[in-house]
């Protein structure tokens, strides 16, 4: 079990490196002399051409020149994410999130692709791995004087089980560090160590400002199938804006991006639509490589 989570981890890991390399048709783009981007707005009016049946969810800006501006949708057939060349405005195409290489291996990593029966049986795992190690500590500090002896004495295993024991309080350092810094995400322990961290309107690693609007639902319920969304603000409330106030212009997804850069928030951003007239626009900071910078924006339509 071990050995699965951290092979799944290190796809889920280095997914930004990987998926570009298997899906480069979608996710690369040249950059043609004179071209600029594209305001998101008008990518956004060609993915609903293409696909005037779906909800779009949420768009995630390119995260560099060579790369797919991405938005999130939902579909009769299940989630899709859109890839549209920034410059020419175009799409180049759609894959299922959850059937990529990365996004298989987070179904594996995190529910065995078995949905809540396999997200316990790996925190039962977890758990167990944690015991392990624990109790390894104190059989090697309590057992050493026995085990000097059996060496002595030449006892069969005797030089195996001092190295098992040596290895083990080595690694295990490493595994219990594994383990514990991977139960923020599972179900049970996860969801309470969430709740403590959304309760104090925190992220987990920062103060999130936009959990401290009027809240109405999270921001979990607002990217229903998006990996975008930093772990510790997927439970904290989504504020709603107000269709009634009149004289006022009215935001779109360019709009959102300016707010949150204005606000400090990184890119590439993730803006999560808003669900009707009354919802707002939600501003994700990337915190990839620096989870301290982790903030969320909401801003009224």
């Amino acid at each position: 079990m071990v050995v699965l989570l951290a092979t799944t981890g290190l796809i889920y890991l280095f997914r930004f490196q990987i998926e570009p390399a298997l899906h480069a048709d979608v996710m690369k783009v040249e950059q043609a002399a004179g071209l600029r981007v594209q305001p998101y707005s008008a990518q956004l009016d060609e993915v609903k051409r293409k696909f005037p049946d779906a909800t779009i969810v949420s768009m995630t800006e390119p995260s560099g020149p060579d790369r797919s501006t991405v938005f999130s949708v939902d579909t009769t057939a299940g989630p899709r994410d859109v890839f549209v060349d920034p410059y020419e405005g175009k799409v180049l195409g759609s894959l299922n999130p959850d059937t990529t290489l990365s996004g298989a291996a987070i179904l594996l990593h995190g529910e065995l692709m078995m949905g809540r029966v396999g997200d316990f049986v790996i925190e039962v795992a977890a758990c167990w791995a944690v015991v392990m190690a624990l109790t390894g500590y104190y059989l090697f500090f309590k057992g050493r004087v026995a085990r000097a002896r059996r060496r002595a004495a030449g006892a069969a295993g005797a030089v195996l089980r001092s190295r098992h024991g040596r290895t083990g309080a080595v690694l295990g350092v490493g595994l219990l560090f594994l383990v514990v810094s991977g139960l923020p995400w599972t179900g049970f322990w996860g969801e309470k160590a969430q709740q403590i961290a959304t309760n104090q309107g925190s992220s987990l690693w920062s103060e999130d400002h936009g959990a401290l609007s009027d809240p109405t639902s999270t921001l979990d319920e607002s990217l229903p199938h998006s990996h975008n969304v930093p772990w510790g603000l997927g439970e904290n409330k989504v504020p709603r804006s107000d269709p009634s106030e009149k004289g006022r212009s009215v935001a779109a997804v360019d709009t959102a991006i300016e707010v949150g850069q204005r606000n400090g928030l990184r890119h590439p951003m993730t803006i999560a639509l808003p669900d009707s007239d009354a919802g707002v626009y939600s501003a994700i900071g990337y915190a990839f490589h620096d989870p301290g910078k982790e903030r969320t924006v909401h801003v009224d339509r």
